[in-house]
């Protein structure tokens, strides 16, 4: 009976042992259960914290492109602005060009017309000698003809001398370019 009470009280204290470790088994797993709870919500917390990183990473890939389609327009607009200030450089220097040109044009055309006015002064100037020189003409032509046709009347004679005045200076004017320097010595 010994070995009995001796095996019952082994089996007894295997049985506290057997219930202590199942305790202990128990509490193990009940702070591993806390622990894969909080481990369960580590894993939703950094789900939710990787949806937001995915977002977040959306929206900035989505204002990436549209800076990149700002960019490029602007180097667009920067690469046409250049072209534009080329072309204008271009027609500039063309108008410039064109400017020294007409420039030169106007001094050319600006003596050949003080030259014209020169030419046009010595004209005159004939003009004026020989309307001279046609008015004395008539004049000594009108106080002859009295004398050699007393019976015309003063009518046809002031007639006579305003045509040949008038017949004078369109014969002068038509052979002014003939006219040369010794001729109006001559008439001098």
């Amino acid at each position: 009976m010994d070995a009995i009470k001796k095996k019952m009280q082994a089996m007894k204290l295997e049985k506290e042992n057997a219930m202590d470790r199942a305790d202990a088994q128990e509490q193990k797993s009940r702070e591993a259960e806390k622990r894969a709870e909080k481990a369960e919500e580590d894993v939703k917390d950094l789900q939710k914290k990787i949806q937001q990183i995915e977002n977040l990473l959306d929206e900035t890939q989505e204002k990436l492109l549209a800076k990149e389609k700002a960019l490029e327009e602007a180097d667009k607009k920067s690469a046409d602005a250049e072209a534009e200030v080329a072309a204008l450089n271009r027609r500039i220097q063309l108008l410039e060009e064109d400017l020294e040109r007409t420039e030169e044009r106007l001094k050319s055309a600006t003596s050949k017309l003080e030259e014209a006015c020169a030419a046009a002064d010595e004209s005159e100037r004939w003009v004026v000698v020989v309307v001279a020189v046609a008015c004395e003409c008539v004049c000594e032509r009108v106080l002859v003809l009295p004398s050699v046709l007393p019976s015309f009347r003063v009518e046809v004679l002031e007639d006579v001398y305003s045509g040949a005045i008038t017949m004078s200076l369109i014969t002068a004017t038509n052979t002014l370019p003939y006219f040369t320097a010794s001729t109006v010595l001559l008439i001098d």
